[in-house]
């Protein structure tokens, strides 16, 4: 490929280079924001805590999966990106530092199958390649800034991606690493188990006298492990990874405006209406089927499905739709090249792939441009942090919703909200299950201070009315001067002292 790469360059007009480099240029903003992010070592965000927190069960050797305390909260995913990140700390030590690298690395790796797909469905063509690639970085930007996040997303898309490119190669070799790929995907996030199902199907009918090289790899890894996490956990891995998740409710308005409207029609609306090109222009059902049946169109399908089961869902995000959005970048420029090879003239053919790339690609830069500025930590937010950070030197404080960070500054691990359970109850807002353990230590004022975003200040939380009759707001950090509220730390920050301390 890399050979091929250098060929191609030198078969591209000067247009076609100019285009490349003028969209490579754009995505120096994206690696300062690495650079400004990846070593400041403080979140603007308590996902980012809420991952450390389970990183650091796996660090400190205690299972995950076990009943809430006040010291501990299992969030609702499966474990690879914690176990794979608790391992790096036994030999880094603890730090946002290394978590961020291997979501880091992880990216690199999707961005390459990603590149692998693209030259190969577009016969070669580095201009599409490019520009495929332009695109899925601009898709990072607007769907949650997945790149180097402390989080699950990067390493889960990096192996499903890599899961459906083997299903491309040869003999059972390829199909024995795709199971185990998307097993591990599965792991790494439980939306992973369609992808599972999806290249299994696709294997049943595509190669059917190979499905048993598929099936168990994935029943050893996907099902072995998954039993194996049930077990361990006395049960428990089931309810929190399942039954926590079936709290909140399941919005059918956003799969029509955002999921549909936004995603699929409007932002990626040229690759998903060139993506069908293939299929429309077979000149027989046996032609169309076949170009259905490829690991990239079944990976497009099986995301855009899983989009609109998950993102619909409270408190989901169009990090749902990123297998969607890869494989509509994968076939979307398949079908733009196989459209334009149909034209006669060779320029005009490079003038079409010239304009519809060009158009996608400024349909991606809006809201990725949009995103991306928010995400620059600046020097009003290194101080917010630093100014929380002396709250801490002061005495025992506790960041409410910020869990790990407690640990962090030296003081026994705290600030957990409570699962999903503790906030739904059938779909409806609600703390009739949130139990008491969560809100007692701060009835009992055992801490000296209690640090509040304003952004998790419900005053039907029983936890916040314990907070707020036992302590006394002493100063208010003010939210950021230009982006107010555009992430958690930029809200308001109260900080508030025990009443037994004198605070009034």
């Amino acid at each position: 490929m890399f050979k091929g790469i250098r060929i191609g360059w030198g078969k591209l007009g000067p247009v076609s280079k100019g285009l490349l480099l003028v969209f490579g240029a754009l995505q120096i903003p994206v690696l300062y924001l690495i650079l400004n992010n990846i070593g400041c070592g403080f979140s603007l965000d308590r996902a980012m805590y809420e991952h450390l927190a389970q990183i650091k069960r796996v660090y400190e050797g205690n299972p995950i999966y076990v009943p809430m305390t006040f010291e501990f909260s299992a969030i609702t995913y499966t474990p690879l990106y914690w176990w794979v990140c608790g391992w790096v700390w036994k030999l880094t030590g603890p730090g946002f530092f290394t978590p961020q690298l291997v979501s880091l690395l992880c990216s690199g790796a999707l961005f390459y199958f990603t590149a692998r797909f693209l030259w190969s469905n577009t016969s070669e063509d580095l201009f599409l390649t490019g520009f495929g690639l332009f695109c899925l970085s601009f898709v990072n930007l607007f769907t949650g800034f997945w790149l180097f996040n402390i989080g699950i997303d990067a390493m889960h898309y990096a192996l499903t991606v890599a899961g459906f490119f083997f299903l491309r190669r040869e003999g059972p070799k390829g199909v024995a690493l795709a199971a185990a790929c998307l097993s591990l995907g599965a792991l790494t996030k439980q939306t992973g188990l369609a992808y599972v199902v999806a290249g299994g199907a696709y294997v049943l009918l595509a190669h059917p006298r190979r499905f048993p090289h598929y099936l168990v790899p994935a029943a050893v890894l996907c099902g072995g492990g998954l039993a194996y996490l049930q077990l361990s956990s006395g049960g428990l891995f089931y309810d929190i990874i399942v039954k926590f998740n079936r709290g909140p409710f399941w919005d059918g308005a956003r799969l029509l405006n955002e999921v549909w409207g936004v995603q699929f029609l409007g932002q990626v609306a040229l690759l998903f209406l060139l993506s069908l090109w293939p299929v429309f222009s077979s000149r027989s059902f046996s032609e169309a089927w076949k170009q259905l049946l490829s690991p990239e169109y079944v990976m497009a399908a099986s995301g855009v499905v899983v989009a609109c089961i998950a993102q619909p869902k409270f408190g989901s995000g169009n990090n749902h739709a990123v297998i969607a959005l890869v494989g509509l970048i994968i076939c979307g420029f398949r079908g733009l090249r196989r459209m334009t090879d149909r034209m006669g003239d060779p320029k005009w053919a490079d003038k079409t792939r010239q304009l519809f790339v060009v158009l996608q690609a400024a349909a991606l830069l809006v809201p990725a441009w949009t995103q991306a500025h928010h995400r620059l930590i600046d020097r009003y937010d290194r101080h917010k942090y630093e100014q929380i950070a002396e709250v801490f030197k002061k005495g025992w404080t506790i960041m409410y919703h910020y869990p790990y960070i407690t640990s962090s500054f030296g003081y026994p691990e705290g600030g957990h909200h409570g699962s999903e359970m503790c906030r739904w109850i059938n779909g409806r807002w609600s703390y009739a299950n949130k139990p008491d353990f969560l809100s007692a230590p701060y009835r009992e004022q055992r801490f000296d201070y209690v640090i509040l975003g304003a952004s998790v200040v419900d005053q039907d939380d029983p936890t916040i009315k314990a907070i707020l009759d036992n302590y006394a707001v002493v100063s208010t950090l003010p939210p950021h001067p230009t982006y107010p509220n555009t992430l958690m730390l930029r809200y308001p920050v109260f900080v508030l002292k025990a009443k037994r301390l004198g605070a009034r």
